[in-house]
């Protein structure tokens, strides 16, 4: 069951209000291909509204990180899966506690290899963010773990996984501004918060 668990450092670890919600033009331009489903998706107030959508179907929005249709049909496969053990034909695939771990298991393989397509994405937010925030009388609230929790993590719904990644980004770029002592000592601060050891963070 800790498999299981493990999931949940993939979700967000907080959503937007439908008042905070808003429509990226790359997001736009990832509809094409979605005519249907279109209205549906541009006016959801959560990420769960993409329920609406055939779950395959969806699967191609991963084109936006850069995922080919070769990966996309891999990552299909555990939905196939899903779907034929909840097919009333009355055929049990899970029957035991190990083949539904080795299931599992491979949902995490799947998962944890789609966040590598995300890796360039969430460092790129992740710089900026350091960026824009690490003068507190210039940023959206002066107290540095409210700004991390709203602007960083809220407004980009990034998991636990994510901020993994934020931990470990290379600041190599940034090293020539002029301000890098305070984009270093908002980094850290990052990282003792949103230590996978913490729960939530601060």
């Amino acid at each position: 069951m800790e498999e299981a668990a493990e999931l949940g450092n993939y979700l967000p670890l907080s959503f937007k209000t439908p008042k905070e919600q808003e429509r990226p033009a790359d997001f736009e331009k990832g509809l094409i291909g979605f005519a249907r489903d279109e209205r549906a998706l541009t006016t959801a107030t959560s990420p769960f509204v993409f329920s609406a959508v055939n779950e395959r179907t969806i699967l191609h929005f991963f084109k936006l990180i850069a995922c080919n249709n070769n990966k996309i049909n891999t990552y299909a496969k555990p939905v196939d899966d899903r779907n034929r053990s909840a097919h009333p034909n009355g055929h049990i695939f899970f029957s035991t506690q190990t083949t539904l771990d080795s299931k599992i298991k491979e949902i995490l393989r799947v998962v944890d290899e789609i966040q590598t397509y995300s890796r360039p994405v969430i460092e790129h937010v992740y710089r900026e963010f350091l960026l824009q925030s690490h003068d507190s009388e210039e940023r959206e609230y002066p107290d540095t773990k409210n700004q991390i929790r709203e602007v960083l993590i809220h407004v980009n719904y990034l998991s636990q996984k994510d901020i993994d990644i934020c931990r470990v980004c290379n600041l190599t770029s940034l090293a020539d501004q002029s301000a890098f002592d305070s984009i270093a000592a908002l980094h850290e601060i990052v990282k003792s918060e949103y230590s996978p050891d913490e729960e939530g963070g601060g």
